[in-house]
């Protein structure tokens, strides 16, 4: 692999997890004075941010099925699902104990009923995405089999088919009163791994393909989209009076064409990086798993109780929880890549020099 697509990889990673961080610090203010300045940075930066778990499930699925490693069954499970899979039960177990500690509700019946639950239900609500990469995880032999069987044809069949019922369709439904809905809507046979497997071919094929689009072409088309998403928000949110973030679902269309436009613009950019970046994105990279199991609980307990308990606007408030929220997270899995008693277990990170 060239040493530009791993330096473009690990900027995205790293850009990813802190958008999911930024996402889940903003929930509060996106919800309280709707319409006023504060709001509408929230918006802004929220719009911003939201491609980032697209773009996890599209590194993911570049890496996974580029990999000649993939063709081997029991490599998938020993060194891939279950490096995941120990670190997530462990930090569910953790939030589960933080979540119902914070509610007044923790018993010991109450932390078995929730912890018997997570093969159906995640322990923390920013958990979800586990869920579907899991699944993505454990189709990945196949998949690789199907791409490498069937060429560009059927990878380009199997994105129509995604792109058309999983975004396009229902992004159009949305947009329609509710007597005209209806004939836009699929029945949910058609949600393809909930949505996401179309993101993870999608990585693949951005992968592979070298765009003849510029970087400053790139940069047009993505601040045009964040500019469309964000008016359409803010229209529906004043029209409802009720934060509404339709146009800002992770399989909509507009998503969909900021996702990849995203993707491609660190790829076009990723040789042309200054040092400094390109060391920072490698040497955090390997912490961005642990910071997505952990930060939710440090948004639970620290930054948003400040929200209420400081009299900083949000506008001030928000960049200061993202800081705050960011740094502990980063410097929280830092440290336990450093103890090998429990590093794996954490961080999913088996040697030192890895992190």
């Amino acid at each position: 692999m060239a040493k530009h697509k791993i330096i473009y990889i690990d900027v995205i990673r790293v850009m990813s997890m802190l958008g999911v961080v930024l996402l889940h610090v903003s929930a509060y203010p996106l919800r309280h004075a709707l319409g006023s300045g504060s709001w509408h940075l929230a918006n802004i930066l929220t719009t911003l941010a939201s491609p980032s778990v697209p773009l996890f499930f599209m590194i993911s699925g570049a890496m996974v099925l580029a990999s000649p490693h993939t063709d081997d069954i029991r490599y998938v499970w020993r060194e891939r699902i279950l490096t995941l899979f120990v670190p997530f039960l462990v930090w569910s177990a953790i939030a589960i104990l933080v979540y119902q500690r914070h509610s007044g509700v923790l018993t010991l019946a109450s932390f078995w009923q929730t912890f018997v639950s997570i093969p159906t239900q995640g322990a923390a609500v920013a958990l979800w995405f586990m869920y579907p990469l899991f699944v993505l995880y454990a189709l990945s032999p196949l998949l690789k089999k199907l791409i490498g069987a069937g060429g560009n044809q059927l990878l380009g069949y199997a994105l129509g088919i995604w792109l058309v019922t999983n975004s396009l369709l229902p992004s159009i439904a949305a947009l329609l009163p509710a007597p005209y809905k209806n004939f836009f809507l699929l029945s949910n046979d058609w949600r393809l791994v909930g949505g996401y497997l179309g993101y993870f071919l999608l990585g693949y094929a951005l992968y592979k393909w070298q765009p003849k689009l510029s970087a400053s072409q790139l940069t047009l088309i993505s601040l045009a989209l964040i500019a469309v998403i964000s008016a359409a928000t803010w229209a529906v949110t004043m029209h409802t009076a009720v934060y509404d973030e339709r146009f800002k679902g992770y399989t909509t269309f507009l998503m969909v064409l900021l996702s990849a436009s995203l993707f491609l613009l660190c790829k076009n950019v990723g040789e042309k990086l200054p040092g400094w970046l390109s060391w920072s994105a490698e040497a955090l990279s390997p912490l961005t798993y642990g910071v997505y199991l952990i930060h939710n609980l440090i948004v639970l307990v620290i930054t948003d109780p400040l929200y209420v308990k400081h009299a900083l606007p949000f506008y001030l408030q928000l960049p200061l929880n993202f800081v705050i929220a960011a740094a502990l997270s980063i410097i929280i899995i830092g440290i336990c890549t450093k103890i090998p008693v429990i590093r794996w277990v954490f961080t999913g990170i088996r040697k030192r020099s890895a992190a």
